[in-house]
Order: structure tokens, then sequence, then C-alpha cells
């Protein structure tokens, strides 16, 4: 048997557990699905999963909600998807990546052809960050399912 899904939601995994965790899942060519939210690894932690994504070419979704990486891991996360060509599911809610993270995966959805759904609920995005996405959204044909929920968003945006 293979593991094809990997849930490790809410058990307390730091940085160090983070990359322990990217390294294991280096070598691991059938896991298609990561659920490792709300541990809170901070940007150091989204680090060591973003540099998963630049070789893994099995995953295909990935839930990393709740690990409070503000904007450096969104910029992490954002150069490992420009390689990546399997994700097609990304949970990024509630890590603070606020408009400048937003601008980062804006640049992502201009040029990845893989990703179908994104989820950026509860991140600070304000109205500048909603315009980033929507420029993307222009170019962008597989992206079906966004959502930005809880975010700092007026009516012009």
């Amino acid at each position: 048997k293979t593991l094809t899904k990997l849930d490790i939601n809410y058990n307390g995994i730091r940085s160090a557990g983070a990359k322990y965790i990217a390294g294991a899942l280096l070598t691991n060519n059938t896991l298609i699905t990561l659920n490792i939210s709300l541990n809170y690894f901070e940007a150091t932690g989204a680090k060591y999963i973003a540099e998963v994504l630049l070789f893994n070419c099995t995953q295909t979704a990935l839930n990393i909600r709740g690990n409070g990486f503000e904007i450096a891991g969104a910029k992490d996360m954002a150069d490992a998807l420009l390689v990546n060509k399997t994700i097609t599911m990304l949970y990024m809610d509630r890590n603070r990546i606020n408009s400048q993270g937003a601008k980062y995966l804006a640049k992502v959805l201009f040029k990845n052809t893989t990703l179908t759904t994104l989820s950026l609920d509860d991140n600070s995005i304000d109205t500048t960050g909603v315009r980033y996405i929507a420029a993307a959204l222009l170019t962008n044909s597989t992206l079906t399912t966004l959502n930005l929920c809880c975010n700092n968003i007026d009516s012009v945006g």
C-alpha cells in the first residue's frame, strides 16, 4: 500500500517539524493530498513545504491554512507554484498574507495552468490585493474556484 493522503492538521507542528515532514515528502512519490493546516509553523515552515512543491510531481491538493506565515511564506509558496505543475487545489486561508502576498499569488495566476481552486479567506487582503488578483484572472483560464471571504475588501474592490 502507498500513502496518498496525509492529514496532520492542528498538531502543534512548528517550523522544525515542517522541516522533517518536508524532508520525508521529498522522497514520496505517491502522496496526492496534504493537510498540514493549523500548525502555526510560520514563514520558515512554509519555506520547507514550498521546497517540496519544486520537486513533487504527484501532489494535487495542499491545505496550509492557519500557519501564520504572512508575506514571506506567501512569496515562497508563489515561487514554488510558478514551477509546480501538479497542484490543483490550494487552501491558504488565515495566514495574514495581506495585499503583498496576494500580489505574489497573482503572478502565479498569470502563468500557472493547473491551479483550479484557490482559497485565501481571512488574510487581511484589501482592495489593492483584490485588484492584483482580478487582473490575473483576466488571462487565467484554469481557476474555477476563488475564495476571498472575510478579507478587507471594500465596495470599490
